[in-house]
């Protein structure tokens, strides 16, 4: 026997390293099929047959900039009390007054994810990269990529050492000046203004001459930088890092990010003059660029697609540029669009006719016009050609031109390569199908190529700008040429693995014997021949079309599932005795069961969408329960009850309304804004809850012995173990909140938060975490301690309720815990026939394991809608920036973004580790092998992943994109979360025991 237990367990393992495998290839097939790369190699170069009005380049990126915050007027000198008199004066004067005079300004659209790296890309490289880009997006470019910067004859990279090696790396006429890491904190006393000061300082500094050291080693003098400062097609990149900071640490609305703000725009301002005082004020050969990689929701996050993260300011001058006076009517591309549009005029002292919106990935063909030289090759983005100057129509016929060239470019290029190596292309009788609107696109080329040099410019730009893009439209459709057959293939994907978990959860069911008999599972020769054979052919194809490796596994892992599912079936029908069989009632039950259950994933779907379905879902659950309490109490009075049977009713009827309440109490927090503002009390409330909560479980819930496996020492004076370790706990849970209510109190003073006060919250937190392996190995204390360690923990990420979430959260699981074990013994009581007998009624410990029955799946299905309850209580998991970056401050305040990221995960899976403790509790209590039910999980949680897949999409707003593949990749990844969930929950119930219950009468 322990051989066969071994081989289970072995076998148990193999199939969850092969679900964590293939639930990591069904997410990546989401960027397969929606988001594979946008860059094609082999593009045929264009030229540009127009000179450039300017001599450089000044692109200015004010990282985490948004734009309502720069363009807004507020009160002289940032008073409230001028602002109350109405003496409205524009927070960024110099800015303000370009935008109103001199020239052009709008909103620049990013799309998610917004980070600096995709941010910054399709500034300078003119492409979006695909959301997987969010990975990298503090390292080395992960593909090559053409840029501004990569054409230019000379370029000066001066910035952050997070953004400014991403350009400036491996390009020897690409200088860079970065600061040191070090200076990148996020802390509320840091001075965040310091570091943009210190790029317009360095800029300045180049311009009047300074080589540094590392320059000088690589052969730079004065002469030969000079020199190269001089020429033509000359690129500076300021990478401005202080408001990202700054609104991480005080929020967009804050002081203190309007404060970096006035202090950014004078830095533009004396750079400008810096400008002018080199070259001279009759020069007029420097164009300015001054934008945003990515704004900052109001929460101070970024990374999803918050309106407050895509939309970032965009303002235009110098040499080439339009000023607003000379502004031509606005192209449909310049329409304000977002959620300041209309322009709010009044807030902004701003026309909203003289506003014009783009796209973020538009500003690189914009910068390239400006200088001469055409898009870079990889660029998707359209030339806004009322930026150019009006009194060069030359130039703005030439550059749109230009841009249609190189956009047609890639589409030849992406039309030949999807002809080579598309599957339905192949599969098509006839071939490829080209884009119907430019099958005359070289004759249209042509034709605006002729219009500009009859000298009628204005048609040369509206054709090219057409022809642009058709052609932008014509490479999204060889983009997504694929799509529906790889959409198809994934779905039954989907499909064919629920069937092969379905043939596992039906083995797990029926006895030993049938078990026995559908070992070595084999299908007929038939069935054998015909899978190979498909699977054969499908290789075949895929290998001439030159398919990436991942397609094998899409097309031929649901042939491998059927086959299984199919020989499992046929095996178990033929020989597995009539007893073994599922019977017409537990059949019913079971699709009953399987029935709520999927329709309980279906309402969790809209969860995603909107937290108040939690609510509801906990308030219809208080209902249920409530009504179950009476039912179950109405028993209690009936005349034949003896007395000990109507104690056991009672219990389970109490049991049922103590959970009523327990849910009621969760229902309101999933109806509060994730936009949380800093609220120690609240923080401090939850701990005082949280503590109450223990000492109720200790004195009085543990005295009943629920659970059946906590009785009192021998000795009475010692009472139950654990009371000393209680008190410990209850003490490092006060130190959290100490050190929660100092670092807050410091933060709101803009003191500098001392390194001795980090050092004791990770003390604090260590600590915490270990102490209830100390505890007793019974289920109510150790469940105790487990919840007394994580609220230690999660109150130090607090930083409003979220604390009091918790609190109730664990009151919720252990109500969970205690209406099972209840309800168990009430069935237990009803299983005995009281016919004849009289006696006491006693229950006793059953220590093995029992065979899954249908209504275990409830217990798959409560906890799925516990484990997301926890991950949307105080945030949006489908949101990157729905998590405040403040809460680990407690820990650390200088930027790490991968320790920042990390310590925001692991605030997510606290609660979510004691949900996991109360389910592997509570199937020791109930006596249910553990892994089928898992397995039941991963059904339910594919059977939401497979709804989402076709809810994510490529349009509409960059909101709805970014959440929807949010809520996939979250899905997705569920079986490999729940593992680490699971884990962490094991190292602390392993040591619990088996402890079902039986009923029995003693005969007197």
């Amino acid at each position: 026997r322990v051989s066969d237990t071994r081989m289970i367990s072995s076998g148990q393992n193999r199939l969850v390293a092969f679900g964590i495998v293939l639930h990591a290839l069904l997410v990546y097939a989401m960027f397969d099929v929606h988001f594979t790369s946008p860059l094609v190699h082999g593009i045929e170069p264009v030229t540009a047959a127009f000179a450039g009005p300017a001599s450089r380049l000044v692109v200015i990126v004010a990282d985490g900039l948004r734009a309502d915050r720069l363009f807004e007027l507020e009160g002289r000198n940032g008073s409230e009390t001028g602002a109350r008199r109405g003496e409205m004066v524009p927070r960024a004067p110099f800015l303000h007054a370009i935008a109103r005079e001199s020239g052009r300004w709008g909103v620049s659209h990013a799309r998610p994810p917004t980070e600096s790296r995709p941010g910054h890309v399709a500034l300078l490289a003119g492409f979006w990269e695909d959301p997987s880009a969010i990975t990298k997006g503090w390292q080395a470019n992960a593909v090559e990529f053409d840029h501004l910067l990569n054409q230019s004859s000379a370029a000066w990279a001066i910035g952050a050492p997070s953004v400014v090696p991403l350009f400036s790396k491996g390009i020897p006429h690409v200088r860079s000046r970065m600061y040191a890491e070090e200076l990148e904190d996020f802390a509320a006393s840091s001075n965040h203004a310091a570091l943009d000061e210190w790029v317009f300082d360095r800029a300045i500094e180049v311009l009047v001459g300074n080589v540094t050291e590392d320059e000088q080693r690589a052969g730079a003098t004065l002469e030969t930088e000079r020199s190269a400062l001089e020429g033509d097609k000359v690129v500076f990149l300021l990478h401005l890092l202080g408001l990202d900071s700054a609104g991480h640490a005080h929020k967009p609305s804050g002081e203190g990010y309007a404060e970096n703000i006035r202090v950014v725009d004078a830095g533009v301002r004396r750079l400008a003059a810096a400008f002018e005082e080199r070259f001279g004020p009759e020069d007029g050969g420097t164009a300015f660029l001054f934008t945003a990689d990515h704004g900052m929701s109001n929460r101070g996050a970024h990374g999803d697609g918050d309106p407050g993260c895509t939309e970032t300011p965009f303002v235009a001058w110098g040499a080439g540029i339009a000023s607003t006076a000379s502004r031509t009517p606005v192209e449909i591309a310049c329409v304000p669009r977002g959620k300041d549009a209309p322009t709010p005029e009044t807030e902004w002292g701003l026309k909203d006719e003289e506003r014009c919106d783009i796209e973020q990935a538009d500003v690189a063909s914009l910068g390239a016009s400006l200088l001469g030289i055409p898009p870079p090759i990889h660029n998707s983005g359209v030339l806004p050609v009322s930026y150019l100057s009006p009194r060069r129509s030359d130039l703005r016929s030439g550059a749109a031109v230009s841009n249609a060239a190189q956009l047609l470019s890639v589409y030849r290029r992406k039309s030949a390569i999807t002809a080579e190596f598309s599957l339905t292309a192949y599969l098509s009788p006839s071939g490829l199908q080209a884009y119907k609107p430019l099958a005359l696109a070289e004759d249209r080329l042509s034709d605006a190529v002729s219009a500009r040099q009859s000298g009628h410019h204005n048609d040369a730009i509206d054709m090219a700008q057409r022809l642009a893009r058709e052609c932008l439209d014509g490479i999204t459709y060889l983009h997504l040429y694929d799509r529906w057959l790889l959409m198809g293939t994934i779905t039954a994907c989907f499909l064919a693995w629920i069937v092969f978990l379905g043939s596992k959860l039906v083995l797990e069911h029926l006895d030993t014997t049938a078990r026995d008999q559908g070992k070595g599972i084999d299908a007929d020769k038939v069935h054998s021949m015909v899978a190979f054979a498909a699977a054969g052919v499908v290789c075949v194809v895929l290998a001439l079309r030159r398919s990436p490796v991942t397609y094998y596994a899409y097309f031929n892992l649901p042939l491998y599932f059927v086959w299984y599912s199919s020989a499992v079936f046929s095996k178990i029908s033929l020989k597995t005795s009539a007893h073994t069989r599922m019977g017409l009632y537990q059949a019913s039950r079971a699709f009953v069961t399987i029935a709520i259950a999927v329709a309980a994933t279906q309402l969790l779907c809209h969860g995603f969408h909107d937290r108040i379905v939690f609510s509801w879902m906990f308030v219809a659950a208080s209902g249920v329960l409530l009504l179950l309490s009476g039912w179950v109490g109405a028993r209690s009075w009936m005349p034949e009850i003896s007395r000990d049977r109507q104690r056991v009713v009672m219990s389970a009827s109490a049991a049922s309304a103590i959970a009523a309440l327990a849910f009621a109490a969760l229902a309101p927090f999933t109806t509060f804004p994730i936009e949380l503002s800093a609220d120690s009390n609240l923080v401090i409330a939850g701990v005082v809850c949280t503590t109450a909560m223990a000492l109720i479980i200790q004195f009085i819930i543990r005295p009943a012995d629920i659970f059946g496996d906590d009785p009192e020492d021998s000795n009475p004076k010692k009472g139950r173990p654990g009371n000393r370790l209680l008190l410990v706990q209850l003490f490092v849970l006060c130190a959290a909140g100490v050190v929660v209510w100092k670092v807050d109190g410091l933060q709101a003073a803009k003191v500098e938060i001392p390194g001795l006060l980090h050092a004791v919250a990770w003390c604090v937190a260590i600590v915490a975490a270990s102490l209830p392996f100390f505890s007793p190995a019974r289920t109510l204390p150790r469940f105790t301690s487990v919840y007394l360690a994580a609220a230690a923990v999660y109150a130090l990420f607090s930083i409003s309720y979220e604390s009091l979430f918790y609190a109730v959260l664990g009151v919720a699981s252990l109500a969970w815990l205690c209406l099972e074990r209840c309800m168990q013994k009430l069935y237990a009581m009803n299983q005995i026939d009281y016919r004849g007998k009289k006696g006491e009624l006693t229950f006793i410990s059953v220590s093995h394991l029992r065979k899954l029955e249908p209504g275990d799946i409830r217990h798959a299905a409560i906890f799925l809608v516990l484990i997301n309850a926890a991950f949307f209580g105080t945030g949006n998991i489908a949101s990157v920036a729905s998590f405040e970056i403040s809460s680990v401050y407690r820990f650390t305040t200088r930027f790490n973004p991968f320790l920042m990221g990390g310590l925001l995960m692991l605030k997510v899976l606290i609660p979510m580790i004691t949900v996991a403790v109360a389910f592997l509790a509570l199937l020791k209590l109930q006596g249910v092998p553990a892994f089928p039910v898992y397995l039941v999980f991963v059904v339910l949680s594919d059977v939401m992943a497979a709804r989402f897949f076709y809810q994510v999409t490529t349009e509409g707003s960059w909101q709805d994109i970014g959440m929807s593949i949010s809520r996939y990749a979250l899905m997705g990844t569920q079986i490999v979360l729940i593992q680490v969930f699971l884990g962490l929950a094991d190292l602390y119930t392993h040591c619990l025991s088996i402890n079902g219950v039986a009923a029995k009468v003693k005969i007197q």
